[in-house]
């Protein structure tokens, strides 16, 4: 039986810096970022006006990610989604 092909994620410096104000506890590598993205893939995520998606990655925080052109996946930043849900109501 084939193995299901994987996503390539590359994290961003701007989102290795925004992980660790946002996130110091969080313990994040490309594969955890890929677990998440390949599995929110899989169950339909939309894709958003600017083309990014947003993965939902635990403790109410989402990586922005996007598709490159070499076939992978680059995540931009992470957010609070709680507190972006709020501002979208607001």
């Amino acid at each position: 039986m084939r193995r299901r092909p994987r996503s390539k994620v590359r994290i961003s410096e701007h989102a290795w810096e925004r992980a660790r104000q946002r996130m110091p506890w969080a313990k994040l590598n490309p594969h955890k970022v890929r677990q998440h993205l390949d599995g929110a893939l899989r169950a339909g995520v939309k894709v958003n006006d600017q083309g990014a998606v947003h993965i939902p990655i635990g403790s109410g925080y989402e990586a922005i990610c996007v598709p490159e052109p070499w076939g992978g996946w680059s995540v931009l930043t992470f957010i609070d989604a709680s507190s972006e849900e709020a501002n979208r109501g607001a």
